[in-house]
């Protein structure tokens, strides 16, 4: 997670940058910031696809990371 482009209120409302396109994060990452467990994430990403509010090819990927592993990231 990048620092100084996402970051939360002292009321726990999420501010993103204007480039936030720009911004890919793992699950890991992701479960961190919403302070929630993986499968409420899981659940919560399948639910925005079903009601179509947003289109998993264009929000989610498949990358390999430094390490030699694969990732999803969205």
């Amino acid at each position: 997670m990048k620092r100084g482009i996402i970051t939360m209120d002292e009321s726990g409302n999420i501010i993103m940058s204007e480039n936030v396109t720009d911004i890919w994060m793992s699950e890991p990452e992701l479960v961190k910031l919403f302070g929630v467990i993986a499968p409420t994430l899981r659940a919560s990403i399948r639910a925005v696809y079903k009601s179509g509010g947003l289109k998993e090819y264009e929000v989610q990927k498949y990358i390999r990371l430094d390490n030699g592993y694969h990732a999803d990231v969205f």
